[in-house]
């Protein structure tokens, strides 16, 4: 059975692993429902799901999964937005926009989580923030961390937020995994530093890797980015 561990700073238990949705299309519906009832039937209870994956395909399999399943309560939907697309898009209107896609797609009022996919330096947090604790007041979300940003940042994040009298971000969604890396998978990632490790383990603030089997690499994976991004001694 997969073991769950409460998050701290939050009142809820999440399965140490998640079941990513990026494969699933309306195409393989069926088969997407009996992943999605075999991790459920060995304790998995977050499901991994973002703005790009499939054009919002994934989201409307895992909707309608956790709709026909009355799972609503029970499931952890670990959800991102704000994918650059090609170009910056980290802002009050698009982080709104995105989540409201993503709940459209769903056919859902309300996701456990909302989680930036890039971090945008330049950009002013203060706005974030309270956008962030206004979705959480009409119901939308949450919680909510970011991936591939840098601990520096989400302190800073933190401290404007507690500075405000309002809720911060709860966790970190860098890169680690098995392997060491040659590069970024992809532009904009971040692969979590020993430093950056060292403080979460001081301050135990939760940590939610992403590719933490390295591609497969360890699987034999044959893919040519797997092989760019892990192959080294």
């Amino acid at each position: 059975m997969i073991r769950q561990v409460p998050v701290p700073g939050t009142e809820i238990s999440i399965s140490r692993l998640v079941l990513g949705s990026v494969m699933f299309r309306e195409s393989n519906r069926d088969h997407a429902f009996r992943m999605l009832d075999a991790f459920w039937e060995l304790g998995g209870n977050a499901i991994d799901l973002a703005h790009i994956y499939n054009r919002g395909e994934a989201h409307k399999v895992v909707g309608e999964w956790v709709r026909g399943n009355g799972l609503l309560d029970e499931v952890v939907l670990y959800d991102k937005g704000c994918h650059p697309y090609g170009s910056p898009r980290f802002s009050p209107e698009i982080l709104r926009s995105d989540l409201d896609d993503n709940l459209g797609r769903l056919g859902l009022d309300k996701v456990t989580s909302f989680t930036f996919h890039r971090d945008e330096p330049d950009v002013e947090l203060l706005p974030i923030v309270r956008q962030l604790n206004q979705l959480k007041a009409e119901g939308k979300v949450s919680y909510w961390g970011g991936s591939n940003w840098t601990v520096a940042r989400i302190q800073e994040f933190n401290h404007i937020a507690e500075n405000e009298g309002l809720q911060g971000m709860t966790w970190n969604n860098p890169h680690l995994g098995l392997a060491l890396v040659n590069e970024p998978m992809w532009d904009g990632c971040h692969t979590i530093t020993d430093e950056e490790l060292a403080w979460h383990k001081e301050t135990q603030f939760p940590l939610f890797s992403w590719s933490s089997t390295s591609g497969g690499f360890f699987g034999y994976f044959e893919n040519d980015d797997v092989k760019r991004v892990y192959d080294n001694e």
